[in-house]
């Protein structure tokens, strides 16, 4: 049946490869940078606001900065050399201080569990790393600034486990890759000194009044993990030449297609033989446990976009849009898995493709795309939608992975061409991202 024959061609790893994801994020890739021997350190409001100006305006409350600690490189460091800019230039760390400030627990404690929000961590992260870039452009964000620094794209997020909101969380970042008009911003996470997680950004420079792209300064950088950020940058070119925009499906995925197919086809002709009239959620198929058609793990969320999260170009705060996305995938996984017992594991990809603009009407569409027995995949779209046409324009995807705890998830059926390609996109994802695992776990 499609459950043991397609399963074993599609999966060959299991679930021992999630229990070691959190060996995956120290060998696989470079360890972050040393903390500066120089680096200096304030607690001082006023200096947290020079420092961390985006971070300071967009996340932190006034009522909650109390106990923050900031630390930075000297001036000496950010000017950099003759060849470039060192990468210490843009290097930060913030400690957010969960055990002593109260009021900054409550803004970030989840729901069902003493541990801190996926969501909000995604606004801290992109803040931090948006200050990193601007270090690294103009040795920081100023209110005439020539320079507009954009988010294009989250690369990605990954963590080891939950960090608890009873610890101190500390955040780095700092810049890794330089091109003509781009930049790539590490950050790392840390429950007090055990390191949990990593996020990959990547940025735009825009001149401030034309919008045209703008050169950036170079990065002279030897570390390891700058080393590995030239690799990355690479193989994001390779993979956006081999997407299924671009080209057909491989051969083998095509079988693939057609064995979905056929088993589909087989399903409906058995109940139209019995009279019965097919529904989208479930399908039975066979000897799989349950099939459960794309179309009905779709769930919506319309929204009017208030100028309380706008950023510092008066457009929606991309941290804000992708918090939002990540809850509606959250409630996706839950409805699909009929249950509350998930593991957020990380974030593939969310491409910022246009800028949404304060009072926008923003619908989500969220769906399972792709499930294995130890993974559910769930892409978020992001339209800006003009009420009085109804005509939609997407700005935003996102592409999050779970895990599941008690039993494998339903497997997901595209009807389709366009959800066939949705599922294909989603298998690829999966398969790289256990490829790395497992190279992980032979070093």
């Amino acid at each position: 049946g499609f459950s043991s024959t397609m399963y074993g061609r599609l999966l060959p790893t299991t679930h021992r490869l999630c229990r070691i994801a959190s060996r995956c994020y120290s060998s696989s890739h470079a360890p972050p940078v040393p903390r500066p021997a120089n680096a200096l350190t304030t607690t001082d409001k006023s200096t947290i606001q020079a420092v961390i100006p985006l971070t300071r305006e967009t996340v932190i409350r006034s009522d909650s900065v109390e106990g923050f600690v900031v630390s930075y490189a000297p001036p000496s460091e950010e000017a950099g050399g003759a060849e470039g800019k060192s990468v210490y230039s843009s290097w930060l760390e913030v400690i957010y201080p969960f055990k002593t400030n109260a009021a900054l627990r409550e803004e970030y404690i989840r729901a069902d569990k003493e541990a801190i929000r996926y969501g909000r961590m995604f606004e801290t992260l992109d803040t931090i790393a948006a200050d990193s870039a601007y270090r690294h452009a103009l040795g920081g964000y100023r209110e005439d600034t020539p320079i507009s620094i954009v988010t294009a794209c989250i690369d990605s997020f990954y963590l080891a486990r939950d960090p608890s909101i009873h610890a101190d969380l500390r955040l780095t970042s700092y810049v890794t890759h330089v091109g003509k008009t781009s930049l790539e911003v590490s950050g790392h996470i840390y429950e007090e000194d055990d390191y949990v997680g990593r996020a990959m950004f990547v940025f735009v420079a825009l001149d401030a009044k034309t919008a045209k792209p703008t050169q950036l300064p170079p990065l002279s950088c030897e570390q390891a993990s700058c080393l590995e950020a030239e690799q990355r940058n690479a193989h994001r070119k390779r993979l956006s030449r081999q997407t299924l925009m671009r080209s057909p499906p491989r051969p083998e995925e095509m079988e693939i297609l057609h064995a979905l197919w056929q088993n589909s086809i087989s399903f409906e002709q058995i109940k139209s033989d019995a009279g019965d009239t097919m529904l989208a959620d479930p399908v039975f198929w066979g000897d799989l446990r349950r099939g459960v058609a794309m179309a009905s793990t779709r769930l919506e969320s319309t929204l009017l976009m208030q100028p309380t999260h706008r950023n510092v170009h008066c457009k929606m705060f991309g941290g804000y849009i992708a918090r939002l996305a990540f809850e509606l995938s959250w409630l996706t996984v839950q409805c699909l898995m009929k249950s509350r017992d998930i593991i957020f594991r990380g974030v593939d990809n969310i491409f910022f493709l246009k800028p949404v603009e304060v009072g926008a009407m923003v619908q989500y569409v969220a769906r399972s795309i792709f499930t294995a027995p130890d993974e559910m995949q769930v892409q978020v779209d992001a339209y800006q939608v003009d009420p009085t046409t109804g005509v939609r324009d997407r700005s935003n995807v996102f592409h999050f992975h779970y895990e599941p705890v008690d039993a494998p998830p339903p497997t997901i059926v595209p009807r389709d061409y366009e959800e066939f390609m949705l599922y294909l996109e989603g298998r690829r994802r999966y398969l790289r991202r256990k490829q790395d695992m497992t190279l992980a776990n032979s070093i």
